[in-house]
């Protein structure tokens, strides 16, 4: 069967695009993005070329994660920075996992028969990679934790998340280490694998919570992280009208959805403990109490079902010749 037209994701856009055909110029843009995100967009570029060489005739096309937050108002973007350093490197809040957010929050909201349009949701993208929080307002996205680059925010697997930038200026100020070297360490080597000193993975952390004091540490701050994030845009939204957790650690790991949902009456969330482990990541599962004003659920992402959408309005649009 032949291949109309093959559909990748990319992370950043550097808000060039939303979804676009491949081309000359877009590969450009692309590799200025390389730097970036070092983790997925050198992958992510190798196979758009192996693809063009492959199937030089077919029609390829991006569609980027950074697209849903668009709508992001100034106040949350903008960076405290002299406007001359803003305006030469166009710096701003991007902010990522948009495509999986796409998703999710209509799918919460129809699960749940919420008006989407007039909805609060915050939703919890949790991978086993990178992970992030949205604050999404009446269907549209008003805040995220990553910002620029895939880095800020929660801690992750092997990134720092948030942290004092001034500790990179003094390792490089007094031990004279690179650029290259900090992107490496902040990007590859810190976050769940540097606090544990053994692991990225948050499965292998839990077995050990009773007795490694490291890996308890690396638990606790990825919790606390999240938490925090929760409750600031719980308070950024006005309240909440649903929690939502997804991705690989939001769907199938009832531990974690449990540390951070305890003791957050205060919000609206009454939590089901039973429910929670019940939930098998395979559909949508309630995890909140029947009572409780904010509804917590597990939602499985479908970010392929969303390029696809993507590539069928795009398909509308003529594209450039691949050549």
């Amino acid at each position: 069967m032949p291949v109309d037209c093959i559909g990748h994701r990319s992370g950043h856009s550097g808000g060039y695009f939303k979804t676009d055909w491949v081309d000359k110029g877009l590969l450009s843009k692309l590799r200025v993005f390389l730097p970036l995100m070092p983790i997925h967009h050198p992958a992510m570029l190798a196979v758009i070329l192996q693809c063009r060489r492959s199937l030089p005739q077919t029609p390829e096309f991006v569609t980027t994660d950074s697209a849903f937050h668009a709508s992001l108002p100034p106040y949350a973007y903008t960076y405290p920075l002299p406007k001359s350093i803003v305006k030469r490197f166009g710096f701003r809040k991007f902010g990522f996992h948009g495509l999986s957010y796409q998703y999710v929050v209509r799918s919460a909201a129809a699960y749940l028969g919420l008006d989407l349009g007039r909805s609060r949701i915050v939703a919890c993208h949790l991978g086993t990679g990178g992970s992030s929080v949205a604050a999404v307002k009446d269907g549209k996205s008003i805040d995220t934790s990553m910002g620029h680059s895939a880095l800020p925010g929660l801690v992750m697997s092997t990134r720092c998340g948030d942290m004092d930038p001034m500790l990179m200026t003094h390792i490089m100020g007094i031990y004279g280490e690179r650029a290259d070297d900090m992107i490496d360490l902040i990007n590859k080597r810190s976050g769940l694998l540097g606090v544990s000193d053994f692991s990225s993975d948050i499965r292998d952390l839990i077995p050990r919570l009773d007795y490694d004091p490291n890996a308890k540490l690396a638990f606790d701050m990825y919790v606390y992280r999240l938490k925090k994030y929760i409750g600031s845009y719980c308070a950024a939204l006005g309240g909440m009208d649903a929690l939502v957790f997804t991705d690989d650690l939001g769907l199938h790991n009832w531990l974690l959805r449990e540390r951070v949902c305890r003791d957050m009456a205060w919000c609206g969330v009454l939590w089901d403990a039973e429910a929670n482990r019940r939930a098998t990541g395979d559909g949508i599962s309630l995890l909140s109490a029947r009572r409780s004003r904010v509804k917590v659920l597990a939602v499985p992402t479908e970010e392929e079902l969303v390029v696809c959408w993507e590539g069928l309005r795009l398909r509308e649009v003529p594209h450039a010749a691949v050549a």
